[in-house]
C-alpha cells in the first residue's frame, strides 16, 4: 500500500495521463510484476524493473527506465489500480498481501544493512582504540627513555 503523499502524487500523475496511455503504462506494470519473485535480492523491485526496463529498451536513459519503474511499482501496490493490473483472478487483497510481503522483505533488507553497517562502525572503534593505545605506549616509552638519557 502507497504511503499516503505518494499515492496523492500518483493518483495525480495518473489522472493526467490519456487512457491509452494509463492502459500501456499498466500493462507495463503488469509484466513487469512477472518478475516479482526470489529472484529479486532484498524485495529491491525498484532496481530489478529499472534493469529489465534498460535492457528491454536500451534506447532509454537511465532516469527513464527508473521513471517508469517507479510508476509501475506505484501501480503494482495502489488499491485502486490493483485490479485493472492484478493478475485475473487476482483480488485486491492479494495484491495487498503481496505488497506488505514485499514491504517486509525491503525492512528485513534494510534491518540487515543495518546490523552489518554497526558491526563495521564497532570493528573500527576497535581498530581506533588499539592504534591509539599503541600509539600511546610508543611515546610513553620513548618519553622514557629521553628522560633517561638526561
Amino acid at each position: 500500500m502507497l504511503p499516503p503523499a505518494l499515492k496523492f502524487g500518483f493518483e495525480k500523475f495518473r489522472r493526467e495521463l490519456s487512457p491509452s496511455a494509463r492502459s500501456d503504462l499498466d500493462r507495463l506494470a503488469l509484466r513487469l510484476n512477472k518478475l516479482k519473485g526470489p529472484k529479486v535480492i532484498g524485495g529491491d523491485y525498484l532496481t530489478c524493473f529499472t534493469r529489465a526496463l534498460a535492457c528491454a529498451a536500451p534506447a532509454l536513459r537511465s532516469e527513464e527506465c527508473r521513471a517508469l519503474a517507479f510508476y509501475c511499482l506505484c501501480a503494482l501496490l495502489d488499491s485502486s489500480v490493483g485490479q485493472s493490473v492484478c493478475p485475473a483472478g487476482g483480488t485486491s487483497a492479494e495484491s495487498l498481501m503481496s505488497a506488505t510481503q514485499q514491504m517486509q522483505e525491503t525492512q528485513m533488507s534494510f534491518n540487515l544493512q543495518y546490523l552489518m553497517f554497526q558491526e563495521q562502525m564497532q570493528n573500527d572503534s576497535r581498530e581506533y582504540t588499539c592504534l591509539s593505545n599503541v600509539m600511546k605506549c610508543r611515546y610513553e616509552t620513548n618519553k622514557g627513555i629521553l628522560a633517561n638519557l638526561r
